[in-house]
C-alpha cells in the first residue's frame, strides 16, 4: 500500500529558469559564417531532451547535451540560410520546447531569461550579419616598389586585406590577397591586414 499524504501530482509544465544564447565569434553578440551559435539554458525540473530550434533549423539530439535541468544546444553553425529566419533587426530566433518526465509540455520558449540582451536583440541577444563589407571610398596615398599606404572607410569594423604588385600584373583572387601574394601565388610588393575599426579622415 501507498500512503496517499507521500504522493506527489505533477500536473505543471516545466519553466525555464535561465536562458543565454551566446556566438562564439570575435565580434560576439554579431555571429557570421562560419561562427556558432550555443544556447544554454536550466529547467525548474528535470526535463526530457528538449526539442531546439536555432534560425529556422532544428537541432540532432546529438546537439543537445546536459540533462536534468541544467542542458546546452549547440554549437550550431551559422550559415548564408539563416538570414531569412532573422527578425527583421537581423536577430537570431529560436525556441525551446520542454516536457517534463510526467509528459507536459510547456508553450516554447523564444526569449533569453535572467540573461541580458542587446540594444539591437532585446530578446535573443545575437545579432547575424551575412552581408560582406562595402567601401565607402578609397584612396591611396604613397606607393613605392616595397609599400604602400592608403585611407579607406568601410560601413562596418571588419579585417581589411590588401596586396600592392607591380602594374600590369594580373589582378589576384580574394583567396590570394587575403594569402597576401599576387596572381598565381607571385611575390607581392607590399601585403597587410589591419583590423579596421572605423575611419576619423574626411571623405576625399
Amino acid at each position: 500500500l501507498t500512503d496517499p499524504a507521500s504522493v506527489r501530482v505533477d500536473v505543471t509544465p516545466p519553466t525555464v529558469t535561465f536562458v543565454n544564447v551566446l556566438s562564439n565569434g570575435l565580434f560576439d553578440p554579431t555571429a557570421s559564417n562560419p561562427d556558432t551559435i550555443t544556447i544554454t539554458f536550466t529547467t525548474s525540473e528535470p526535463v526530457q531532451p528538449p526539442v531546439v530550434t536555432i534560425t529556422g533549423s532544428t537541432l540532432p539530439p546529438g546537439a543537445i547535451t546536459g540533462g536534468g535541468d541544467s542542458w546546452n544546444a549547440g554549437p550550431r553553425v551559422v550559415v548564408p540560410n539563416d538570414r531569412q529566419f532573422t527578425d527583421p533587426n537581423g536577430c537570431v530566433t529560436f525556441s525551446i520546447v520542454l516536457t517534463d518526465l510526467a509528459g507536459h509540455t510547456a508553450a516554447p520558449v523564444v526569449a533569453v531569461v535572467g540573461a541580458p540582451g542587446t540594444p539591437k536583440c532585446p530578446t535573443t541577444r545575437v545579432d547575424l550579419d551575412l552581408a560582406p563589407p562595402v567601401f565607402l571610398w578609397l584612396q591611396t596615398n604613397t606607393i613605392t616598389s616595397t609599400a604602400m599606404t592608403f585611407d579607406v572607410a568601410l560601413n562596418e569594423p571588419a579585417t581589411l586585406y590588401f596586396v600592392a604588385v607591380p602594374q600590369g600584373s594580373a589582378v589576384p583572387t580574394p583567396a590570394e590577397v587575403k594569402d597576401g601574394y599576387g596572381s598565381g601565388g607571385a611575390a607581392s610588393a607590399s601585403s597587410g591586414s589591419p583590423a579596421y575599426a572605423g575611419s576619423t579622415v574626411p571623405s576625399p
